[in-house]
Order: C-alpha cells, then sequence, then structure tokens
C-alpha cells in the first residue's frame, strides 16, 4: 500500500513538475530587462525544455503502467475468487 502511495505522488510530482519548469522558463524568459543585461526576449530552446518534457512523459507513463499493473492484478483475483467460489474443495 505505501509503495502504491509513492508511486501515484512521484507520477503526479514529475507532471506537476514538468509543467511548472516549462512556465517558470517562459515567464522568466518574458520578464522585461533593462540595462546591460540584454535587449529582447529570449525564449527557451528545445534543449532547454527537453527535461521538462521528459519529466512529463515520465509521469505520464509511469501513472498509465501504475494503472494497467493495478487493473490488471484487480481482474485476476477476482477472476480467482470467482472459481474458488464456484468450485469450493
Amino acid at each position: 500500500m505505501r509503495n502504491e502511495k509513492l508511486v501515484i505522488v512521484l507520477s503526479l510530482f514529475l507532471i506537476f513538475f514538468g509543467f511548472s519548469a516549462i512556465l517558470f522558463g517562459y515567464w522568466e524568459a518574458l520578464q522585461p530587462r533593462t540595462g546591460p543585461v540584454g535587449n529582447g526576449a529570449t525564449l527557451p530552446t528545445l534543449l532547454q525544455i527537453l527535461p521538462s518534457i521528459l519529466a512529463i512523459v515520465t509521469g505520464i507513463l509511469n501513472l498509465a503502467h501504475f494503472v494497467y499493473v493495478r487493473r490488471k492484478a484487480y481482474y485476476k483475483n477476482k477472476d480467482n475468487q470467482e472459481n474458488t467460489d464456484q468450485n469450493p474443495s
């Protein structure tokens, strides 16, 4: 039970972290700059966003895999329980 909660929490954290990192990157890039810092907005490149995108994809795939494994185990246990109920020995 504890391991299941950890998988769900870490998956949701990865998804949330990825989206927040991308939003922060764009927000930071669009802040006005004055003085010797530079002129204009330089948006994040694909290579800078790629770790955040991979974190989101990893979180989604991990969560989907967890749901698949749990449903498979649930139906397997349900079938075993029905077989036991029909053939009591």
